[in-house]
C-alpha cells in the first residue's frame, strides 16, 4: 500500500466527529449523564456498512436505536413516532452508501449518534468528498433540493425527506461529515 493512502485511511479511521457545540446546546446534551444500559448520552459508533439494494437493511440498522431511545425518554410505544428519525437515518445512509461511497463494498461509513433531553443529533462521514466541498455545505444548510441524476424531476428525494424529518442540518467541511439534529417534539406522538 502506498503511503499516501495508509495517511488516508488513518485519518478516515480517527474517533468519530464532533458536534458543533450550538447542536448540542440545542438538545440539551449532558455528556456527564449517568451511564446505564439503557443510556445513549454521548454514544459514539464507527459502523461499517455494507452496500444493498435490500433498504430493509438500512431500516433494521436505524431500528437498533428506536428501543433504546424509547427507554431514555421513558416513551411507551403508542407515545413515540418513529417515522422522522427511521426517515432522515434511512436517507443520509442510503446517499452515502450509494452517492458518497459509489456502492464500494469496501468503503466504510462512520456513524454517531448523541441523545440529550430534547433531542438526537446523528451524524455520518462516508468516504466521497461531498461533504467537504464549501459550496454543498452553502445549499445544504440553506435547504436547498439537490440532484445528481440526469432527470432533474425524479432526484433530490433524499434531501427533501431528510429536510422534512430533521430540524437543523450542519455540513462540517474540515470533518467532511454532515450533521443532524431531530427534536424530542417530531418524534412525540401528538
Amino acid at each position: 500500500m502506498k503511503e499516501r493512502e495508509i495517511d488516508s485511511q488513518k485519518e478516515f479511521l480517527q474517533p468519530l466527529l464532533e458536534p458543533p457545540r450550538e447542536f448540542l446546546d440545542g438538545i440539551q446534551f449532558n455528556p456527564n449523564f449517568k451511564k446505564s444500559s439503557h443510556s445513549l448520552d454521548n454514544y459514539c459508533m464507527k459502523s461499517k456498512l455494507p452496500t444493498t439494494k435490500d433498504v430493509g437493511f438500512y431500516i433494521n440498522f436505524c431500528g437498533e436505536f428506536l428501543y433504546p431511545l424509547m427507554n431514555f425518554y421513558k416513551l411507551e410505544t403508542h407515545e413515540f413516532n418513529n417515522g422522522p428519525i427511521m426517515g432522515a437515518m434511512n436517507e443520509v445512509l442510503i446517499n452515502s452508501v450509494e452517492h458518497g461511497n459509489k456502492s464500494d463494498k469496501g468503503k466504510e461509513i462512520l456513524f454517531g449518534l448523541w441523545v440529550g433531553r430534547n433531542g438526537i443529533i446523528f451524524a455520518l462521514r462516508d468516504e466521497g468528498d461531498f461533504f467537504s466541498r464549501t459550496s454543498n455545505k452553502k445549499l445544504i444548510e440553506s435547504r436547498t433540493i439537490i440532484c445528481s441524476t440526469r432527470k432533474k424531476e425524479q432526484g433530490g428525494m433524499g434531501f427533501k425527506n431528510l429536510y422534512k424529518n430533521s430540524d437543523k442540518i450542519y455540513v462540517s467541511n474540515e470533518q467532511n461529515a454532515l450533521f443532524v439534529a431531530v427534536s424530542k417534539e417530531k418524534f412525540l406522538k401528538k
